[in-house]
């Protein structure tokens, strides 16, 4: 069964609530992977530091998972490493001339005096609030997506890491190391 509606048939703030509240889900449940990835290479990292001396043929095999724990942090500390680029999300993605200056997103705020924050507000209408608050809803689905596809990396790396690491336990079981 298909639900249809109509533009306007449910009011802007329900619209915007709900893509805001699924994109800070999606944020919330990328962050917690990517520390858990972060951890994770940690822990195999520390590992395979304490392992010691190995030997000629497990060396390769050793700084393949070396590489690939590395790798799945950095892409993890990548996931996790703050957005301030709303105006150049908005440009870049055809969603015509943002706000000059958000009196929601903190980047913005953060950078205007507290002056200019009182006037921004005085200033700010219930159309242009709409607008910049379903430009803040748009950026945060992007920037959920580009946190998901950065986890999505770290994941894979750290699998063949893990994958590294098996494979290095076959070899220096067989070969007595």
């Amino acid at each position: 069964m298909t639900v249809q509606s109509e533009k306007g048939t449910q009011p802007s703030s329900l619209r915007i609530k709900a893509v805001t509240s699924t994109a800070n889900a999606w944020i919330a449940s990328a962050d917690s992977k990517a520390f858990g990835i972060l951890g994770l290479c940690g822990v195999l990292i520390g590992l395979a530091i304490v392992r010691g001396p190995i030997s000629k043929t497990a060396l390769r095999l050793h700084l393949a998972f070396l590489a690939c724990s590395i790798l799945a942090a950095t892409a993890s500390l990548v996931s996790l490493w703050p957005r301030l680029e709303r105006t150049k999300i908005l440009c870049t993605r055809e969603a015509g001339s943002p706000l000059p200056a958000s009196p929601t997103f903190f980047g913005d705020v953060g950078k205007m005096s507290f002056h200019e924050f009182l006037t921004t507000i005085d200033e700010l209408n219930a159309e242009l609030l709409e607008r910049d608050l379903y430009e803040q809803a748009y950026i945060l689905a992007v920037i959920a997506r580009r946190k998901m596809l950065w986890v999505k990396v770290s994941a894979g790396l750290l699998m063949l890491a893990v994958l590294a690491m098996a494979v290095l336990s076959v070899v220096i079981s067989r070969s007595g190391a």
